[in-house]
């Protein structure tokens, strides 16, 4: 029949790509085999893709063209070409078909990927229940008749980190087979805190990096970025959903949202699909950040999906807690625990699909047409914070209690929260200091050594120089010399490949002179009365008496001379 001409040399009209997740991925190639569809391109390792192909038409391939066309589900026509006339999007091209060569006939019009092609497949994916039964398979298909299919992935086994492929309208001969390119984008998430002391540690990258040091008490900020590359399978998405999912340890609290934007635009708090929602949970110690579609920010930036790369990012406030882990040089690392970290990953759109209502259209059966979606692999940030343990001892290096310090960053005197017996944790310095015993927390800058070691420890300070100053020792001793010493560290993620959820970070902290954590500072008992007079009495008597005798000397000698006369 010759109305059937050319229009299914647009085959693989709408192999669009799919999105699939992960950074890893590897290359799968397989060449055409008699009776078999094979899916062709960067597939995640692990995961095998779930498809279904549902024949629209029969037919007899005969070069570029499908001939002896009739519609493959018996007696289903009418129906077919009913909804074909009614959708919204598409039905105004078929308004006068009445049969199967003529709805061939304005198929024929389409051109491969064009807007006609894509709706054309939309609808007859969404309205799968009025084609002929599929032929399902995993990673593979067999089709053993030739004819005009769809094409819809259903889903995937093997893990969570893939997207769906996009409905594919194929023109298929069975003697040939035929491979399909399914092509893989990569959304991408990157956790980041930011180190206001070194740059260095973080790599200089505006004081943002994977790792931080800070203290105890005090505000800093953590920074998410998902990014959206520049590839034109996002195009087919109608809606794209992000969320973050963010999970910290019991020594990191969560204060508030600083800011979030979507390719550089302010994104609200709020209920609508624009807006990003905001879950926290200080039980479980969990962040979810939902943005339901990120498009109309895409579009108020004037950028547009698949063209453009972009980028989502949240930044948000924290402090560690004193439930923090620190470092101290009996553990000059905490390279196998997961202390002060924090992690996160991403959840994205990955069917392309779906429709932006969180649904498939309702009364409609559609394989695979609801909000499904992927998960990155999980990206981590380190803090680490730092504990000085002090003992107070007399001269015989016997503890003495009772001696009282404060310790300084700079002329500045550091408040700290008294837990008694002598345990300092650094508070938030905006706090006033406790005017009563029951003051709670006991805000203190002076500490007192005390117990059976007469120790005084600080938990949770930042990198920096310090210095321990003794404003009053116990009676009979005199106040020691102030003690200066460094808190200096390099620290960084293990790039090791351990798996998911085993990343670890590594600290180590600098040695030599003044950079020891711990101190045992000395009061001394003994006394030496002091004097004065430069050269000292004795030798002013002697002198003294010899002038004196000398002066004796002079008066008897001028006597005599006086009684000679």
């Amino acid at each position: 029949m010759k109305n059937t001409k050319r229009f299914f040399a647009m085959a693989a009209a709408l192999t669009l790509a799919a999105c699939a997740a992960a950074p890893m991925t590897m290359n799968v190639s397989a060449a055409a085999t008699e009776n078999t569809v094979s899916f062709t391109g960067e597939v995640k390792d692990g995961v095998t893709h779930n498809y279904s192909a549902y024949k629209i038409f029969n037919g007899t391939v005969d070069g570029d063209n499908l001939t002896n066309i009739s519609f493959a589900k018996a007696n289903g026509f009418d129906a077919f070409l009913a909804a074909l006339k009614a959708d919204a999007t598409i039905g105004d091209k078929f308004t006068t078909a009445g049969t199967v060569a003529e709805v061939a006939n304005v198929l024929s019009g389409f051109s491969d990927k064009s807007a006609d092609a894509k709706a054309f497949a939309d609808f007859v994916a969404t309205h799968a229940t009025l084609l002929a039964a599929p032929v399902t398979g995993q990673g593979s298909l067999t089709l053993d008749s030739d004819g005009y299919y769809v094409i819809i992935e259903t889903g995937a086994t093997g893990g969570n980190d893939y997207a769906k492929t996009s409905y594919i309208l194929k023109q298929y001969d069975a003697s040939e087979g035929a491979e399909i390119a399914v092509k893989s984008a990569a959304p991408t998430v990157d956790k980041q805190v930011y180190d206001n002391d070194d740059k260095a540690a973080t790599g200089d990258n505006n004081g943002w990096g994977e790792s931080a040091d800070h203290a105890i008490n005090e505000t800093f900020q953590m920074k998410l970025i998902a990014t959206i590359p520049a590839d034109e399978d996002f195009a087919a998405y109608k809606a794209y959903k992000v969320a973050f999912h963010d999970t910290y340890n019991k020594g990191i609290t969560f204060e508030n949202i600083a800011s979030v934007t979507v390719a550089g635009e302010t994104v609200n708090a709020g209920e609508a699909k624009t807006d990003y929602q905001l879950a926290s949970n200080t039980t479980n110690r969990t962040l979810d950040i939902t943005i339901n579609d990120i498009v109309p920010a895409i579009t108020a930036a004037s950028k547009k999906l698949g063209t453009d790369e972009i980028t989502v990012e949240v930044i948000y406030n924290v402090h560690l807690n004193e439930e923090a882990a620190t470092v101290n040089a009996s553990a000059s690392n905490l390279s196998t625990s997961y202390d002060n970290v924090n992690g996160v990953y991403l959840e994205y759109s990955n069917n392309p699909n779906w429709n932006g209502s969180g649904t498939a259209t309702p009364g409609e059966d559609t394989p695979g047409d609801d909000e499904s979606t992927g998960e990155t692999p999980k990206d981590y940030v380190w803090v680490f914070t730092y504990e000085s343990n002090n003992n107070k001892v007399d001269d015989a290096n016997k503890p003495l209690t009772g001696a009282k310090f404060q310790i300084k960053n700079g002329d500045t005197v550091i408040k700290l929260v008294d837990k008694g017996n002598g345990e300092y944790v650094v508070a938030d310095q905006s706090l006033a200091l406790s005017t009563s015993e029951g003051a709670s927390p006991k805000i203190v800058d002076t500490m007192v050594s005390t117990g059976t070691d007469a120790k005084f420890n600080i938990k949770g300070l930042d990198a920096g120089t310090y210095t321990l100053v003794e404003t009053a020792a116990p009676q009979g001793y005199k106040v020691a010399a102030n003690t200066i010493f460094h808190i200096s560290a390099t620290h960084a993620e293990d790039k090791t490949d351990q798996g998911a959820d085993k990343e670890t970070a590594a600290v180590t902290l600098a040695t030599g002179k003044d950079y020891t954590l711990n101190h045992t500072i000395v009061d001394s008992s003994s006394s030496k009365l002091p004097s004065t007079g430069g050269m000292g009495t004795t030798l002013f008597v002697l002198g003294g008496g010899c002038m004196a005798g000398l002066a004796g000397i002079y008066l008897i000698s001028k006597k005599r001379a006086k009684d000679a006369e």
